[in-house]
Order: C-alpha cells, then sequence, then structure tokens
C-alpha cells in the first residue's frame, strides 16, 4: 500500500471515529458527512444560521464512499434534513425547502446549488419556487412511498397544497435539474403541474427559461390499481408554458407519468424548443405527450392513452424513434396544417379502447406538414380494420404522406389475419382544398405508390402516377434495376378510366404471358 493511499484512509478513520463521538442527530449527521468529505454537506441548528455557512470543500477532488451513499466531492451540496425538512410526511416541509433554494442569489458568478432530499416523504403545501441559475434537487430513487410497509423506500414529493398550482415553478432559470424524485400530487386536491416551467413576459435576470433537466423521476399515482394509498392525482406532469420565447433546450429522461387528468407532458410554447425525451412511459394518461413545438423522443412507451398518446399542435415537427403503445384510444392527432410526425419503428397494440375505426389521425396535411411512419406493426382484436385518417387543409402549400414497411397482425381471436398496409381500403386520404395538393408515396408490402392529389382529390379513387401492385420484386442495384412479376389469378381489377395496368398471368397452357390491362381490354405483350 503507497504510503499517500495509508495517510488518506489514516483520514477517513479519524472522521469515522468523529461520527461515531457526535452521535446520529441532524446536526451531527451534517457535520459528519462533512467531515468525512463525502461532498459538502452543510449542518445547520436553525435556518437563520444558513447564510453564514461556507460552500468551501475541504477535500476537493476526492471521492469518499462512507458505506450508504457515494457523493462526489467539488459540487457543493446540501442535505435538506440538516436545514429542517422533516421527510416524515407530518411537518410541512414547504418554508425548509423553500429557505434552502433561496440561499442561492440570482446574481451572476453564484455558485450552482445541489440540495439532497434523503429517502422519506417531503409534504408541501405551496409552490416552491425556483427563479436561480442551476439548482439542482436529487432524492434517493422513486422507490416505495413511505406509506407501504414494504422494503425499498425513496424520496416522494406529496401535494397538500390547495387545487390548481403547480407543486413547483421554474421560472427564468437556467440549468436546474429533478432527480431520482417520486412527485405525487392529490386526489381531493390535484396541482395543476408537478413541476411547471415558465417563461416570464418580460425582464428577470435573465430573459429565458432554458436547459433544464427531469430525470429518473415519478409523476402521478403510484401503484396500478385503486387502494388506499393510491393518491397522487396532477392534471400535467411537466408543463412548459408562458410567452412564447425562449422556454427551450430542456432534456426529459427515464421518466414515468401514471393518470395525468389532461396530459402527462405539455409544451404549450411555441418557440423550436429543441427538447428531447429518453425512454419516457405514459401509463393512463389522457394524452401522453401534447407539443405545440419540435421534439426528439427515444423509446416512446404509451398505455391506455384515454384521447391519444401524441397530440402535435401549431407547427410542431417531432421523430419518435422506437415506439411501443398498447390499448390506446388513438395513436397519434396532428391537429395543425404545419406540424409534421415522424414515427420509425414500433409496436402497437389496440383493443377495445378505440376512438371510432381510426387508428391515428392527421387533420391537416398540408402547409409543409406531413405524416411519416416507417417499420410500424400493429396488433388488433376489430371486426373492422381499423384505418388511417390524413385529411388536407385549405392550403396552398403541399403536404405529404409517407407510409414505408408497415403491417397488422391480428391477435388470438381477431377475425383479420395478418396482412401489410397495401390495401388503400385501409386508408382514407385526401387532400385540401388549397392548390398544393398531397403527396403521398406508400412502399409496404406488394404496393409500391407514389401519386400527388390535386385539391380535394381522395386517394382511394384518384389514379396514381405510379403504382406497382401484386406478387412483384423492385430491385435497383448500381443504378441498373429490374422489375419481377408473379403471375396474378385471379386477374386485377380494371384501372381507372385513362388508366392501365401491367399483369403476369397464367395462360392456360401452363406458361405466363405479359397482360396490360388498357381501354377495357386485356393486351397480351409477350407470351
Amino acid at each position: 500500500m503507497s504510503e499517500d493511499r495509508m495517510r488518506r484512509e489514516s483520514r477517513v478513520s479519524e472522521r469515522r471515529r468523529f461520527l461515531e463521538n457526535v452521535g446520529s442527530g441532524v446536526l451531527g449527521l451534517g457535520l459528519a458527512r462533512a467531515a468525512l468529505g463525502v461532498g459538502t454537506a452543510q449542518a445547520a441548528t436553525s435556518l437563520a444560521d444558513a447564510a453564514s455557512l461556507s460552500l468551501d470543500n475541504a477535500y476537493a477532488g476526492e471521492q469518499v464512499f462512507d458505506g450508504d451513499v457515494l457523493f462526489a466531492s467539488g459540487k457543493p451540496w446540501y442535505d435538506a434534513q440538516a436545514f429542517g425538512a422533516a421527510g416524515n410526511g407530518v411537518v410541512d416541509d414547504t418554508a425548509a425547502i423553500q429557505s434552502l433554494i433561496n440561499l442561492v442569489g440570482t446574481a451572476a458568478g453564484v455558485p450552482a446549488i445541489s440540495i439532497f432530499l434523503p429517502a422519506g416523504t417531503y409534504k408541501l403545501t405551496a409552490t416552491i419556487v425556483i427563479q436561480q441559475r442551476a439548482v439542482t434537487l436529487r432524492g434517493a430513487g422513486v422507490g416505495n412511498p413511505s406509506v407501504y410497509t414494504t422494503p425499498g423506500r425513496g424520496t416522494t414529493i406529496k401535494w397538500e397544497g390547495p387545487v390548481g398550482v403547480p407543486m413547483f415553478k421554474v421560472v427564468d432559470a437556467s440549468h436546474c435539474t429533478f432527480e431520482d424524485l417520486l412527485i405525487l400530487g392529490d386526489d381531493a386536491t390535484p396541482p395543476s403541474e408537478g413541476i411547471y416551467f415558465e417563461q416570464p413576459v418580460s425582464g428577470g435576470q435573465i430573459g429565458t427559461n432554458e436547459h433544464h433537466l427531469v430525470r429518473r423521476c415519478r409523476f402521478g399515482h403510484w401503484t396500478w390499481t385503486s387502494d388506499p394509498v393510491n393518491d397522487g392525482a396532477m392534471a400535467y406532469g411537466i408543463r412548459f408554458g408562458g410567452v412564447n420565447a425562449n422556454n427551450d433546450q430542456f432534456s426529459i429522461e427515464d421518466c414515468q407519468f401514471y393518470d395525468c387528468t389532461i396530459a402527462g407532458v405539455a409544451i404549450d410554447s411555441i418557440q423550436s424548443i429543441w427538447g428531447h425525451f429518453i425512454n419516457p412511459q405514459f401509463n393512463r394518461c389522457n394524452i401522453g405527450i401534447r407539443t405545440a413545438t419540435s421534439t426528439n423522443i427515444w423509446n416512446l412507451a404509451c398505455n391506455r392513452s384515454a384521447t391519444a398518446d401524441l397530440v402535435l399542435q401549431s407547427t410542431a415537427h417531432v421523430q419518435v424513434h422506437g415506439y411501443y403503445s398498447e390499448h390506446a384510444a388513438l395513436l397519434f392527432h396532428v391537429q395543425n396544417a404545419g406540424s409534421c410526425l415522424i414515427l420509425d419503428g414500433g409496436h402497437v397494440q389496440f383493443q377495445d379502447e378505440m376512438i371510432g375505426s381510426y387508428w391515428g389521425i392527421h387533420a391537416g396535411a398540408s402547409a409543409g406538414g406531413g405524416l411519416v411512419l416507417r417499420n410500424l406493426r400493429i396488433n388488433n382484436k376489430f371486426e373492422q380494420k381499423p384505418k388511417l385518417s390524413v385529411q388536407g387543409t385549405a392550403s396552398s402549400v403541399f403536404g405529404y404522406l409517407i407510409v414505408e414497411d408497415c403491417t397488422y397482425q391480428g391477435l388470438a381471436g381477431s377475425p383479420n389475419p395478418d396482412y401489410p398496409l397495401d390495401d388503400l381500403t385501409n386508408y382514407i386520404v385526401q387532400a385540401g382544398s388549397g392548390s398544393g395538393g398531397l403527396v403521398v408515396f406508400i412502399r409496404t408490402g406488394n404496393l409500391l405508390l407514389r401519386t400527388r392529389l390535386s385539391a380535394s382529390a381522395v386517394l382511394s379513387t384518384t389514379p396514381p402516377a405510379f403504382r406497382l401492385d401484386g406478387g412483384l420484386d423492385v430491385r435497383g442495384l448500381g443504378g441498373l434495376g429490374f422489375i419481377e412479376l408473379t403471375e396474378q389469378s385471379p386477374a386485377p381489377t380494371p384501372p381507372p378510366a385513362n388508366g392501365a395496368r401491367l399483369f403476369l398471368r397464367d395462360n392456360g397452357a401452363g406458361q405466363s404471358e405479359l397482360c396490360v390491362m388498357l381501354n377495357g381490354g386485356v393486351h397480351v405483350l409477350a407470351s
């Protein structure tokens, strides 16, 4: 063992003996954690002492594991229970937590603050307001609420305040973090939001509200079924609102949202937000995500959304990379002409919750807006096959619909067998009344179709600009390509007026012949 390491371990042993001598009280806990070098845990006998405490770290750069929690030194952190928070679910902890946050001034150059809330239940009766840079609220993990007798208690924030106000409001701030917290509302007096990010009308210390992070948090009811402790209702888990300005550049990672009565997450600011969702989960929310601005979503999971998994408004352009949905009333509702939704890869299961006979609606596929669906597999148990509805608007700028490699799969007991989305009766697509029209490209199953619908035209009755249908293989290699046909039996239906269809059939003698259906007749091209 090196001499330097021996000296370091000797210092740790001395500090552990100090912990045993001081005791396990609040003051002793805070001082002992500081003495052990596990961050700069600051202890105060009262909130009045807080202003005089130093943020200096005795051993900057070291990391010491005290057997319970590993804290990295070099970034100040405070133990909320050392500053008066009880964490027992009975005492009101609102003032203690707010006072600790207020230790950080609003002037530039003030050090960041990281507040640790040990396992327990922290009762809030009023909104906690954060209007500072780089404030971090970190818990001990979601765990089980303290009302359960099962092990694994985490950090719970429980609302017992008035109805219709947020539990936390972050306003005119930047680089704030919420991490490892269970945020419960209240069924009797539900808050408006678990966390509300508000861009102020004007002025303020920053003039923006940006670069915030919410990670490994859970919002709303705790359990799946109704029981005496299933108490945590809220309208929104997270909402971005205020004026349409710099309320942007956020990240929501590994969070769960349960039973939010309006939406799990709502983004009501229409600036290009540059937001990111990573592994979000929405269970029994009215809407999973409602957004008026652009964002990226990775590994979206939704279950039993009462209205829709996704609602796009204004000019939102949303990309979803990996998507799982079960029992939703509707996968998505794109409500405005300029919005675009791209779903790339996913598995969807419907049963009895669907609204009408649609699984997705784009009510404004024009003005540059559109819908792109790739590698989507849809399971269903319906007597009638659910449809995709795309309806254009009066805009003169074209919209688009792209469907690639999407399939249906009938579940056990379903009257519908497996089939690709290559039948145009699975689509209800109509261009808007404007002059721009609607571009449609479908490449799935045995169908390759590209067309541009003019004003008010309907896809199922409009001759396509290009269509290949039936048992075929279309390939292209190094700029050289070919089309491979298989025999059709029975012959295809006649083409629309002024159209033609090319197909292969058996000539009755065991050989194939290439035919074209044109002007009401069938003409053999080669045999």
